[in-house]
């Protein structure tokens, strides 16, 4: 076999090789994010009813809440009597939104529009009437 068409063959291998490694990366971050997604379903599933009842919750069911979730909540003292509270929720929840395909038949389902995973309070404490939360815009 000549040289060039040796060189051509191992490149085209080459190429090859390295899209089907290309693609099952891609496949393997899909079925992550798939699990991912069983797994909130599944804590969405598991804490419903809790979530219609949060009053009523105990400690621990809440805890199991939260960690169902929060990912990172951070407080930051931004002047003496003023606080920034950042909080990233695991999954996009902060204004998301369902939209009926067809509203007057909802059997043909919906589309989930995903809203963000973060979300920032601005807390000043005042000493007449404790504390004022105020969203962050």
């Amino acid at each position: 076999m000549d040289a060039s068409v040796y060189r051509k063959v191992r490149k085209n291998l080459t190429g090859e090789l390295e899209d089907l490694r290309n693609d099952l990366e891609q496949t393997r971050l899909r079925i992550q994010e798939l699990g991912n997604q069983k797994r909130w379903i599944d804590w969405i599933s598991a804490h419903q009813k809790d979530i219609e009842n949060m009053s009523d919750m105990k400690m621990e069911t809440r805890k199991g809440y939260l960690e169902g979730i929060l990912d990172q909540i951070t407080v930051i003292l931004n002047e003496v009597l003023t606080h920034r509270l950042a909080i990233r929720f695991k999954h996009p929840i902060v204004g998301d939104r369902n939209e009926w395909s067809n509203p007057k038949k909802k059997s043909d389902g919906y589309q989930i529009h995903d809203g963000t995973t973060e979300i920032e309070f601005s807390n000043t404490l005042t000493k007449h009437d404790g504390a004022n939360l105020k969203k962050k815009e």
